[in-house]
């Protein structure tokens, strides 16, 4: 299936292949992952639409002030099931093609989320199918019993915290996940956390001082289904 975001004036296009797809645009877009054998076209956008193989039928609607830095701020992600996750500066919506229904997931009650929104960052499926985003009220899960994003309960809430930007899976099925001034390493049964000063691996990575906006994984690269 098809999915366009458009705008009256398109300033860059990305054309790519991907079932599993999570990228975000704008007038400088970028694509974090894209393995696979569906074909998506991402630009600056005000909608995103869904081509049916004759016509273009908007799905959601981001409309705001012509020329506003809110459509850089948009990321998606096509999960296994073929449903559609938009994060936006707002909210994090979700479009499900098999009702064609688009709806806006709620969030831990209790959270720090600022008058500035969620600021949803980056969102990732992982080889579990658990679906993860970070924003600015830091790393989120969502719980598919209680259809919202949830706190993930493995992972300390001051950490939770720094979460804001990059995420990733390496091969061997562990979330890489970028702090404030550090790199995490969450395991591939997601019951412990390494970093800095829990990095029994002795992975060099850990040790740098610095966050990460993307992680990527070589291409051809699945997740390792063997043991760590």
């Amino acid at each position: 299936m098809q999915y366009l975001l458009l705008r009256a004036a398109v300033t860059e296009r990305l054309y790519l292949q991907a079932p599993h797809h999570a990228g975000r645009f704008g007038e400088q877009s970028r694509v974090r992952h894209s393995p696979g054998p569906q074909r998506f076209h991402l630009d600056a956008s005000t909608a995103l639409q869904r081509y049916d193989g004759a016509n273009f039928i908007t799905i959601a609607d981001y409309n705001r002030v012509p020329g506003s830095i809110y459509y850089e701020d948009i990321c998606l992600m096509e999960d296994r099931k073929g449903r559609i996750w938009a994060g936006t500066p707002d909210n994090i919506r979700m479009y499900d093609p098999v009702t064609a229904r688009e709806s806006v997931m709620p969030v831990q009650v209790g959270l720090d989320v600022s008058q500035q929104g969620l600021s949803c960052y980056n969102l990732l499926e992982d080889h579990h199918g658990e679906i993860w985003a970070t924003t600015r009220a830091g790393l989120l899960q969502y719980d598919p019993s209680k259809k919202a994003f949830l706190r993930p309960a493995a992972i300390p809430d001051s950490i939770c915290r720094q979460m804001n930007s990059g995420i990733g899976e390496d091969v061997h099925g562990n979330l890489w996940i970028s702090g404030t001034r550090n790199l995490y390493m969450f395991s591939k049964d997601r019951k412990t956390l390494y970093g800095q000063y829990n990095n029994t691996g002795q992975v060099a990575a850990l040790n740098i001082p610095a966050s990460a906006k993307d992680f990527f994984r070589p291409p051809r690269q699945a997740v390792d289904s063997g043991q760590e």
